[in-house]
């Protein structure tokens, strides 16, 4: 792993409990910036739950409204490689 993969790795572990550890009011909004993302970006908390192994996983993704509706954005953190 990258010195830029751990440093991203750290960032959202801490946001993530940023956002569980005060219930949204802190982490909902979040500065990118840093990783050339807005200033202002709008994150969801999504749980899931792994259909084969049954393992609880809670990512947060950005989202936003475009044209009245709402999109959820979920990357690989910029990888060239979609995610599986």
């Amino acid at each position: 792993m990258t010195e830029s993969q751990d440093t991203a790795r750290a960032w959202l572990a801490e946001h993530l409990r940023i956002y569980i550890t005060t219930d949204g009011a802190e982490g909902h909004v979040v500065d990118l910036r840093p990783m050339g993302g807005k200033e202002r970006t709008t994150t969801l908390l999504l749980k899931t739950i792994g259909r084969r192994s049954g393992t609880s996983l809670v990512n947060p993704l950005i989202y936003g409204q475009v044209d009245g509706g709402y999109v959820v954005i979920a990357s690989k953190g910029g990888a060239r490689a979609h995610p599986p």
